[in-house]
């Protein structure tokens, strides 16, 4: 232990692992171009880390996530079949208490996905029990196998899913929204963005790449965020904001342990109040969300719509009750 002690001494960003602790979820799975460049920085803001002014308590009204439930069902000819149970839930909080969504802030239910390559895919349609829904599948992804077939269509549920969040995004106006997710889905068809505000957990893209840069994001220290720089997303390339926050740290666990990825929509009043935002998350740290094993970047509202959710979906048993 003294040997790793002083390196650490000489290395201030190594981190010794904590024995035991260490799941393969922790594992940062970056995709990013190896020749690509820091984003931009937005306005004034800089890459060093900056502590978050604390607030009392979070401006934030509402909150929104989405579910799903996917089991491979059938197989037909080499190509699978998956019945999916897909939904999303926009709940309002009052006082300290999150209030069941209405039935017009739910959408859900299970959905077939049959891929494209199967003939007389109608055949599986069921009425009154799923929406059988025909995964489109390109000669030149049946050309590369089963393999292949089997991502495109699980490609599909995924944004099945997201369309299901997206209709719930855009009927949203009034009040401050928390999202679990990036804003893609809540561009809205004209006019400005509401007030909403997306939380990504999990780090698939690296939006550092200098040594600078990533130094700054990897050292934050719990309760400071990084400058915000912009991020292209979805398939327009639309711009939003986007900036780093540690919700908490330990130095015995991951870089990543407590760290989100926040966007606001791309406008001077969100980057004018991008502190305030900052402070209000900081603010959703309590209650905690434990035991769940993602606590460290899981915010209790967040937590109470998945929770929701999966007490709408079906059981194990009764997904399998569809394969008799």
């Amino acid at each position: 232990m003294a040997f790793w002690k002083g390196l650490k001494e000489s290395r201030p960003g190594l981190k010794v692992l904590r024995q035991g602790s260490f799941k393969e979820d922790d594992l940062p799975r970056f995709s990013s171009d190896p020749n690509a460049e820091d984003p931009p920085m937005v306005g004034d803001e800089t890459p060093e880390g900056k502590p978050v002014p604390p607030a009392l308590e979070s401006g934030f009204t509402h909150f929104m996530d989405g579910a799903q439930k996917v089991r491979a069902i059938a197989e037909y000819e080499g190509a699978t079949i998956y019945l999916a149970h897909l939904s999303a839930a926009l709940a309002k909080r009052e006082e300290r208490t999150m209030l069941t969504p209405s039935p017009d802030w739910y959408r859900g239910g299970l959905f077939l996905f049959v891929p494209s390559v199967i003939e007389d895919r109608h055949e599986f349609g069921r009425p009154g029990t799923w929406v059988s829904e025909s995964v489109v599948v390109r000669d030149e992804d049946a050309a590369r196998g089963f393999e292949r077939v089997r991502e495109v269509t699980v490609k599909a549920i995924d944004e099945h899913r997201n369309g299901l969040e997206t209709q719930l995004l855009q009927l949203f106006r009034d009040g401050a929204l928390l999202t679990d997710g990036t804003l893609v889905n809540a561009k809205p068809r004209s006019g400005d963005y509401p007030f909403v505000v997306g939380i990504v957990k999990s780090h698939s893209h690296q939006y550092f790449n200098s040594h600078e840069r990533r130094r700054a994001i990897l050292g934050l220290r719990t309760g400071e965020r990084s400058g915000v720089f912009e991020v292209a997303r979805g398939k327009d390339r639309d711009t939003v904001y986007s900036f780093y926050l540690r919700l908490v740290e330990a130095d015995d666990r991951p870089a990543l342990f407590g760290m989100i990825r926040v966007e606001i929509p791309p406008e001077r009043k969100y980057l004018d109040r991008v502190d305030e935002i900052a402070s209000w998350i900081l603010a959703e740290r309590a209650p905690t969300s434990r035991p769940d094993p993602r606590h460290d970047k899981l915010l209790y509202p967040i937590h109470w719509i998945e929770e929701y959710l999966r007490s709408r979906q079906p059981t194990d048993a009764g997904m399998s009750l569809y394969t008799a």
